[in-house]
Parts: structure tokens; C-alpha cells; sequence
């Protein structure tokens, strides 16, 4: 449970050390346990447990949950690592559809979404390095003025696109001296999150507070 394995997971495994239910079929419900259990199945050799095995499987039925039910286990993961998230449940579908493929376990989401919180939020020495270019406070200022005139308080990835490409053409940067000061902005060091996937899980607030952190360097 610390590890951040779920226990349907584990009872699925388990049963699948020294039983087979026949076929290929892998992933089991506790109900589909119960009606495909056959003593005559029972395998009398040694089993192995296979850890990166689990944790795949752990995967699956991680991302099989509903997702009030997922963020439920979640939110005393979050209460511990002092992550504050909006509590909708568009917020809620939103960034499961963009986390949830990859966490294996529940664990995974601590790092995940430690971005979306404001508060973690650092600008590393690689970002100042980033900030230093010659083109990049121009982006970042370009960037910032353009957020400023979107009408929603969240963006989707097709926004990120647009807003990028305007970026680009009134800065006159492109290539990594347009990419990595806009990462820097959102996130405070040039690599790490797909910032079309994070973007719209930041408030339009959350983004201008970031981008004057960043020009105030």
C-alpha cells in the first residue's frame, strides 16, 4: 500500500502464482476469479514473483478504475506530499486522461502533478542559463501577453499550438530558442513535462504568476 500498489492488483497476481485460469487472459476481477477458479488448474511447481511483472499489472488496473474512484485513492497521496489541485471534476477527468498512462502505481502521480502546484514551481540554474539567451526574455514576454488575452482560465493543447506559433512569429525565435523559454516559463528548467499536455492544466493565472517569476530573473 506505501509502494502504492492497489489490492485488486495484488489478489490478481497472487491468485496467478501457481494457478492458471486457461487461455491468455490476464488481468482478473475478484468476481472474475471467483467464477473461473478450478482446483484442477492448481500448478504444483515453483512460482516466481516477478516484480516488474506486478508493477505492469498494477498499471492495468489502475487505469481501469473510474476515475472518482482513482482520485479518491489519490487525495491522500497528494494531502501528504502537500500538493494543492483545483477539486472539480472537470479538473479531476482532465488530468487523469493526461497522467493516468503513465503511472504504474499510485506513487506515480506524486511527481506528476507536482508541477500543476504553483508552489513547487523553482526556476533551476538551467533555466537561468536558458534566460540568459538573447532571444529568450522576449519570448517569455510574448508569452506571457499572449496568456493574458485567452478568455478561459484553462487552455487546451490546441490553444498551446496556436499560442506557440504566434510566439514564434512575433519573436522572430524558433527551434530551442523558443521551445526551452517557454518551457523554462512554465515549468523553471528547459526539460521535463510535455508542455502540451501540462499546459492545460494550469490555470491562466498560475502561468502569468510563473512567466513574471521568470522575466524577473
Amino acid at each position: 500500500q506505501e509502494l502504492g500498489y492497489l489490492p485488486e492488483a495484488l489478489l490478481n497476481f497472487i491468485a496467478l502464482l501457481g494457478w492458471s485460469p486457461g487461455g491468455d487472459q490476464e488481468i482478473l476481477s475478484v468476481q472474475e476469479l471467483i467464477e473461473k477458479f478450478d482446483i484442477a488448474r492448481l500448478n504444483p511447481s515453483g512460482a516466481v514473483f516477478d516484480e516488474e511483472k506486478f508493477k505492469w499489472m498494477n498499471g492495468i488496473h489502475l487505469r481501469n478504475l473510474d476515475h472518482a474512484d482513482l482520485w479518491e485513492r489519490l487525495k491522500p497521496l497528494f494531502k501528504a506530499a502537500q500538493i494543492d489541485l483545483p477539486q472539480t471534476p472537470e479538473f479531476r477527468d482532465r488530468s487523469l486522461l493526461t497522467f493516468k498512462t503513465k503511472m504504474e502505481t499510485l506513487k506515480d502521480a506524486v511527481e506528476l502533478f507536482k508541477p500543476v502546484d504553483s508552489k513547487y514551481f523553482t526556476l533551476t540554474l538551467e533555466g537561468q542559463e536558458v534566460m540568459g539567451w538573447e532571444k529568450s526574455k522576449a519570448v517569455v514576454e510574448v508569452w506571457k501577453e499572449l496568456i493574458k488575452e485567452q478568455p478561459l482560465e484553462f487552455m487546451s493543447s490546441e490553444d498551446f499550438d496556436r499560442i506557440q506559433n504566434l510566439v514564434k512569429e512575433k519573436s522572430g525565435a524558433s527551434g530551442k530558442f523558443l521551445f526551452m523559454p517557454i518551457r523554462v516559463a512554465v515549468i523553471g528548467q528547459p526539460h521535463g513535462a510535455d508542455l502540451k499536455m501540462l499546459v492545460p492544466l494550469l490555470q491562466k493565472a498560475s502561468l502569468l504568476e510563473r512567466a513574471q517569476v521568470v522575466l524577473k530573473k
